[in-house]
């Protein structure tokens, strides 16, 4: 199997589409912030930006998780 019919399954691409999408999520995170956007009234982030802001949170929650899942694996392979 090469490393295209692996996808995110294997450790390295997996390390590689982190490494490309992170600051990605990041340059979003900061045009969403409200620094960036128009002035609004106090503390609160227009819904959009609120929107935005939770989808990269949830994006980096599940990279998060899969990067887990990795070293669980990678340490019960180890093991055996």
């Amino acid at each position: 199997m090469d490393s295209a019919e692996k996808g995110l399954s294997s450790a390295e691409n997996l390390k590689g589409f982190i490494e490309i999408i992170i600051p990605l999520l990041i340059e979003c995170w900061i045009e969403a912030s409200p620094a960036q956007s128009a002035p609004i009234l106090g503390n609160l982030l227009e819904s959009e930006s609120q929107q935005l802001m939770q989808q990269v949170l949830s994006i980096i929650h599940l990279l998060w998780k899969l990067t887990k899942r990795h070293d669980e694996t990678y340490k019960m392979v180890r093991e055996k």
